[in-house]
């Protein structure tokens, strides 16, 4: 039975687009109701978690732990899909898109993908912003904003031009040994790097603090990766604040003062203005049918994997208290490899790293000695690269009449050659960095793959169709505010969790003006 309930403000998704729309709203005193599928952590991973928390490192059950960090069944290019506690179920595989060569994941989740995101942010630089309709400026106050509620761990260095702090807390995560002994070569080195246009920085974090478990890349028992869960739990005790979980919204319809939500249960809500953050793929599906079209061209990050062996090793590295989000950032800004800058993320030894081993060798691993072992994983950096969605293949999603899409990838070899030439400019330093870049074992990704997507309805200043106006209104639309990366022009190499967190906050606060 079809029933109509009126609301003010709604917010449909509890990421961290979501809960940075929610907060601009209420410190204007406006009554938000955030709408929101919530599925929540499962029972025995709770459990899990809570038993990890309640003890010391040194102390956690070995069998337990191996649970925990148990790695998904599903593989995206060969890399398992990320596990919280070893549930899967932050991602949403949305039954209605069809992937054809590409992937984009969703998500159903309370707090959404921030529950397994790997917690990097940096802004988005004046270069990044070059065919934005706004500028660094422009964002710069909403950057400062999520900041003051936003755990964060990051320091001043040579990236701080580019990309400016927006934040006057300075408290990095302390570096493993093997970090360190890298950040030396750097130091070193810093000035014949420059001149090839590569510069090294610390890693920007979301974390609030860190015991040093290791276990960051399976979920922090501790909660101290920041999650918008931690965000809505301190809205729900917001005067204004309404929170309805366990709520799909599967269709909605603008009138002249209200927009009509359709929810997967058959009601039928009214709001005065909708902001949605419901993440690019679930947000192209219900926009098409809104605005009569048929297919959405999606920007996405290219992004790829390749190792790095140091010469001298890092004794001990495996029992050693560490975190094993990204150490360091790297920028490549060199315009014979792009126009666009090449983001790297390096990651220090995790436990991915003997588990990759035994699989390149196969049943001949059987064979090697673990002092062998050992000696390469001593070793070993990841690196993670991500290019420019000006670099990286394009994404097409076609809807049938049905309801019904397809997601499928262009075929553009541009993003092989800028990886290929970035690897090679690092290569040619690598002996000043004390080890090897192994570019021939990199791993492209598939596309979609790197979560860094959107720009499927961009912002212009003059928006026509198929694009959205500076408050996130697509064309043609008054009432309707998209605050996810649907609405970025272009997707930078950089990371995007803070940027749209901060775009989020920009639009939501322009609410006053749109009434």
């Amino acid at each position: 039975m079809t029933t109509e309930n009126s609301i003010g403000a709604a917010v449909i998704g509890s990421g961290p687009a979501g809960v940075a729309a929610a907060r601009a709203l209420l410190a204007q005193q406006i009554p938000v109701t955030m709408i929101d599928t919530g599925n929540t952590i499962p029972a025995d991973a709770v459990r899990l978690r809570d038993e990890l928390a309640a003890t010391l490192p040194a102390q956690w059950d070995r069998e337990k732990l191996a649970i925990t960090n148990r790695t998904s069944l599903r593989e995206r290019d060969g890399v398992p899909l990320k596990t919280v506690f070893g549930s899967e179920y932050p991602y949403h595989f949305h039954p209605d898109v069809q992937d054809d060569g590409a992937v984009i994941l969703g998500s159903h989740a309370r707090g959404g993908l921030s529950n397994a995101w790997g917690a990097s942010i940096l802004p988005l630089s004046e270069r990044d912003l070059r065919d934005w309709p706004l500028r660094a400026a422009d964002l710069a106050p909403h950057y400062a904003a999520v900041l003051q509620w936003l755990p964060h761990a990051q320091s001043a260095d040579d990236l701080a031009t580019d990309y400016p702090l927006h934040s006057d807390h300075e408290q990095p995560l302390e570096p493993s040994p093997q970090a360190r002994e890298l950040i030396a070569d750097v130091s070193a080195a810093r000035d014949l790097l420059s001149e090839h246009g590569i510069n090294f920085g610390r890693s920007r974090l979301a974390v609030s603090q860190c015991h040093y478990c290791g276990q960051c890349l399976h979920g922090c028992p501790y909660d101290f990766i920041y999650n918008s869960n931690s965000t809505l739990d301190e809205l729900l005790s917001t005067p204004g604040f309404t929170y309805i979980s366990n709520t799909e919204i599967t269709a909605l319809t603008e009138h002249s003062d209200y927009v009509a939500l359709q929810t997967a249960g058959g009601e039928l809500l009214h709001t005065d203005r909708v902001y949605l953050g419901t993440g690019v793929l679930h947000t192209a599906m219900l926009m098409m049918p809104l605005l009569d079209m048929h297919e959405l061209t999606i920007k996405d990050s290219a992004y790829g994997l390749v190792p790095f062996l140091r010469k001298r090793r890092s004794r001990g590295i495996r029992n050693e208290q560490l975190f094993t989000l990204p150490q360091l950032y790297t920028e490549v800004d060199v315009p014979d490899v792009s126009s666009r800058n090449v983001h790297l993320q390096w990651y220090g030894y995790n436990d991915f790293y003997r588990d990759e081993l035994r699989k390149k060798l196969g049943p001949l691993d059987a064979l090697l000695p673990e002092a062998v072992a050992n000696q390469v994983v001593e070793r070993m950096w990841s690196i993670q690269a991500f290019l420019h969605s000006d670099d990286s293949p394009g994404l097409t999603l076609r809807m049938s009449t049905s309801g019904r899409a397809t997601l499928s990838a262009d075929h553009d070899e541009r993003a092989r050659h800028v990886f290929r030439a970035a690897y090679d400019k690092l290569s040619s330093v690598s002996s000043k960095l004390g080890g090897h870049l192994f570019p021939s074992l990199g791993r492209p990704g598939l596309p979609g793959g790197s979560f860094h997507s959107g720009a499927t309805l961009p912002m212009q200043q003059k928006p026509g169709p198929g694009q959205s106006d500076l408050a996130g209104r697509p064309h043609g639309l008054q009432r309707v505010h998209i605050v996810d990366s649907s609405v970025f022009p272009d997707i930078a190499s950089s990371t995007i969790t803070l940027s749209v967190m901060a775009n989020a906050h920009r639009i939501a606060s322009g609410h006053r003006q749109y009434n």
